[in-house]
Order: C-alpha cells, then structure tokens, then sequence
C-alpha cells in the first residue's frame, strides 16, 4: 500500500469518526443544556487537522501557503522580526 493510499484510509477514518463521536443529537427542551458559545466544525476541519499531522507540520507548512495563495493574509515572518534577523547577520 502507498502513502497516498493510506493517507486517503486515514482521512475516510476520520470522517467516519466525526459522523459517530459528533453525531447531531435532537435537542430535547426542559432536559438539555443550550450551548451559546462552543465548537464549531465539521469533518473536514477534522480532516484538515490530521492530513497536516501526517506531513509533521506543526508549524507554518502547504495550508499556509494555500491560505496565503488565497490572499488572505500574508502568514510569513515577515516586517520587524525579518528585518531585525538581517541586521543581526550582517553584524556577524
């Protein structure tokens, strides 16, 4: 089996997961808490988690750049502490 096949298994898996452990339950009033504030996501965020856990990015990695392809934002280290690196390396 290859990576990408696996990854796709992993990402079936955890779109399996989400409809069981976050299934939609039917509000009952009089019994059930009201949630005003609280997590809001839906499979693919999930997947979105994981897939970038499989690529070991635990920092700034493709969904940056995606994110910043989008414009967006620009994510980079960019402004005061960029510039702030250089001035330090040419001291050296």
């Amino acid at each position: 089996m290859t990576a990408g096949e696996l990854r796709k298994n992993i990402h079936d898996l955890v779109k399996q997961y989400h409809d069981v452990a976050f299934a939609k339950k039917e509000f009952v009033a009089g019994k059930d808490k009201v949630f005003y504030a609280g997590r809001a996501f839906d499979e693919k965020e999930i997947v979105n988690l994981v897939d970038s856990s499989l690529d070991f990015w635990l920092t700034a990695g493709r969904y940056t750049e995606l994110f910043e392809e989008r414009r967006y934002c620009d994510l980079r280290c960019e402004g005061f502490f960029t510039e702030r690196y250089h001035r330090r390396e040419a001291v050296k």
